[in-house]
């Protein structure tokens, strides 16, 4: 069982679990968490809970598990666990703590305990974070954590001083309760069934409760400001920003370097290049840093930066050509921010907005394998929020492209031989998020080239030889339908390929298997489909002397709500050559559409496990 990941998340898992035993694996009886905001400085988290597992699958469930940071401590804990009418005890000391995290600089420290005893056993934690120096937004709650995990009861509350603005984002509305001195939100909630996990299934928070909520008003250490509009949080968010200064040998560099350029677009690549060559991106989380970007100082000293410090980096450097951008926040998980709830932390990125005439480039800081010019899968029709200083922030969307553009291509030419042995020569060209995945293919080690472009070859590699790798990724002049693309080719070899059978070759075509995974069991959750791509695969079978073709492949076209299928088989000669294109269509299908997926999935399978079959001439 895993868990579920980060509330902001939306998931497509990849297969789903078993169907359900009777008994549970584990039951969440009791889940009770209080938060008491005394003053916009200071709070406290409580929380309560009562877990029964019953099984190694449900583990996971009764794990303890929190983050905390400079800004909000663990203060008391403690736990409780029966077992054959025992209790064994926990205390604070026996939190196990780590400051590991993904980030070069942060303060975040990850608390855990985990429960040991023999199954079926109860565990009861009750435990406090204590906040100091600003609340910018409440912890969110979401009682379903683990899947297959029921939850009996769980409850909210949200305590505020009287008057406070709250705003929230939450399946339910709370029971409110005003008077005296203190606002009181309530959420509750009982019997909420066991999440199961599915393939294609529609956002987690579409299928669970859930409570997000913030102050409207808020301080921060040092720092005060609003998000009650997303102008608000703008122009807190650029009350954040660092002085523009950098050192006069670096300004008399871009100047060097951008003088020649005879238009906009060229100077940006100028920036963007000493960008790419000069620094490094490094993450850093260190209290309100996660919002604040360093200064351009900083980095030109340490040559490295986080995606704040880079993008505003840059954008201090075009400042000193004369080329005016905007910073940007956006998220690299979700398309769009939840309606109506402009709070901070939902955003997990910045980047750069920079207008050139009446096109917009949207320039990535942090990862130099991405060509200039192109809008990557992590912000391709995404919302953001564009910082300006002068008080007119406000949300645009990132241009997307039209799905026309999104396919690959991959295409193998075999010369067979009659001991089954084959030889490949192979062509990939992939676009755009497909690209993308590839942009630094010739840093990788040999093995890794090798895992990722046989993968699924359905045969025992041999020889193989990276023959070369070309691209697009410096073609970008400033056009905004600018699209990347990498080409590769390379050669394999398989002593055993085709199935020699007496007189006959079965030869596997396509060469590259592609499978899609369905269920046996009931269907729960609608079917969700996000982006529509394209495939096209060519093979190319050069016919071993002395043989002919006895079956040729048959393949039908389809055209269903999910997919569309064509194909071609010509045989030209000893040369037969067999062309399948599959384009996969998004949406939303009830999930009695299912059964109809099933079908469509299989026929799909069957394609990618056909055969020619060829036969020795008679003499």
């Amino acid at each position: 069982m895993r868990l579920l990941i980060s509330i902001l998340a939306v998931l497509a898992m990849p297969l789903i679990a078993d169907a359900q035993s009777k008994q549970a694996p584990a039951v969440v009886e009791m889940l009770q968490e209080d938060f008491v905001m005394s003053s916009s400085d200071n709070a406290v988290h409580t929380v309560k809970s009562r877990i029964t597992v019953n099984s190694e699958d449900g583990k996971e469930a009764s794990v303890f598990s929190e983050t905390t940071d400079s800004y909000k401590t663990l203060t008391s804990f403690s736990a409780t666990i029966s077992v054959n009418g025992k209790k064994i005890k926990a205390k604070l000391s026996d939190v196990e703590k780590t400051h590991a995290s993904g980030s070069l600089v942060d303060d975040i420290v990850s608390n855990y305990y985990v429960p040991e005893a023999a199954y079926p056993y109860t565990v009861e934690y009750e435990y406090t974070i204590s906040y100091r120096n600003g609340v910018p937004s409440f912890p969110a709650f979401l009682p379903v954590r683990t899947y297959d995990i029921p939850v009996t009861s769980a409850s909210f509350s949200i305590t505020v001083p009287s008057g406070t603005r709250i705003m929230y984002l939450a399946t339910d509305e709370p029971t409110v309760t005003r008077g005296g001195e203190k606002d009181l939100y309530v959420w509750t909630y009982r019997d909420i069934p066991p999440l199961k996990q599915e393939a294609l299934m529609p956002p987690v928070l579409e299928l669970v409760p859930y409570v997000r909520a913030s102050p409207e008003e808020f301080s921060w250490g040092k720092s005060k400001g609003s998000q009650r509009s997303w102008l608000d949080l703008g122009t807190w968010n650029s009350s954040l920003f660092p002085a523009d200064n950098v050192p006069e040998n670096v300004r008399n560099k871009i100047t060097a370097l951008t003088d020649g350029c005879k238009d906009d677009a060229s100077k940006i690549r100028k920036v963007y290049e000493y960008l790419r060559d000069n620094t490094r991106y490094v993450s850093i989380q260190l209290g309100i840093g996660g919002y604040a970007p360093s200064s351009p100082e900083s980095v030109c000293k340490t040559g490295y930066g986080d995606c704040k410090a880079l993008s505003y980096f840059m954008r201090t450097l075009l400042k000193e050509i004369g080329i005016n951008s905007h910073y940007v926040t956006l998220s690299t998980k979700d398309r769009d921010f939840a309606e109506g709830y402009s709070a901070m932390g939902q955003m997990n990125h910045a980047m750069l907005c920079v207008p050139v005439g009446k096109d917009t480039v949207w320039v990535e800081c942090t990862n130099p394998s991405l060509p200039l010019g192109y809008r990557h899968s992590g912000i391709a029709g995404h919302q953001v929020l564009l910082v300006k200083e002068d008080g007119q922030s406000k949300m645009v969307r990132v241009p997307d492209y039209p799905d026309s553009l999104k396919y690959s291509f991959e295409q193998a030419e075999l010369t067979l031989s009659p001991d089954g042995s084959v030889k490949a020569s192979c062509l990939c060209s992939f676009r755009l998020d497909d690209a993308e995945s590839y942009a630094d293919i010739r840093k990788w080690e040999a093995k890794k080239q090798l895992s990722r472009l046989t993968g699924g070859f359905r045969g025992s590699v041999g020889d193989f030889r990276l023959l070369g790798v070309s691209d697009n990724f410096e073609a970008w002049a400033g056009e905004t339908d600018y699209v990347p693309q990498i080409d590769i080719s390379f050669e394999l070899s398989s002593n055993m390929y085709s199935k020699v059978m007496g007189d006959r070759l079965f030869v596997p075509v396509p060469i590259f298997s592609r499978n899609l995974s369905v269920s046996r069991s009931e269907r729960v959750h609608e079917m969700y489909v996000t982006g529509s791509s394209a495939t096209i695969d060519k093979i190319i079978v050069h016919i071993p002397e002395g043989y002919k073709v006895e079956a040729l492949p048959k393949f039908n076209d389809t055209s269903t709500q999910f997919f569309d299928i064509s194909s071609s088989v010509e045989e030209d000669g000893d040369v037969v050559t067999i062309t399948v294109k599959t384009t996969a269509k998004p949406g939303r299908f009830p999930k009695e559409a299912y059964e109809d997926y099933r079908t469509v999935a299989r026929n799909f399978n069957r394609i990618y496990e056909s055969n020619l079959v060829l036969i020795r001439k008679q003499d």
